[in-house]
């Protein structure tokens, strides 16, 4: 499934951020942030976030486009290497920076 994939994806470049010195991360973010975040990022919590979202609900857009927004993000995110992803997904492309305003917009 896409959205595993996604999730394995986010998971994977965190582990190999926190263990890297060429690390985009934060000095600063503290030990119990660090692991908020991992915990959060870990596959099963991602996915289950996901299916709480306004794009897996398929709420306030058309449902058309959030699919092809979803999809377009998530395989790009899949697709490129782990130091952009840290670097920021919104960066990687349109379809990630439409998902976002996918995901805060409310109706």
């Amino acid at each position: 499934e896409l959205v595993s994939a996604y999730c394995q994806k986010l998971a994977s470049c965190t582990k190999g951020a926190k263990d890297s010195s060429s690390s985009t991360e934060p000095p600063d973010l503290k030990h119990s942030s660090r692991e908020l975040i991992q915990e959060r990022l870990k596959p099963a919590n991602c996915a289950e976030k996901f299916r709480n979202s306004n794009a897996y609900l398929l709420a306030n857009e058309n449902p058309e486009t959030i699919k092809k927004v979803v999809r377009g993000c998530f395989q790009t995110v899949i697709g490129e290497n782990c130091e952009k992803v840290r670097r920021g997904v919104l960066k990687l492309s349109e379809d990630c920076v439409r998902l976002q305003v996918i995901q805060f917009k409310q109706d």
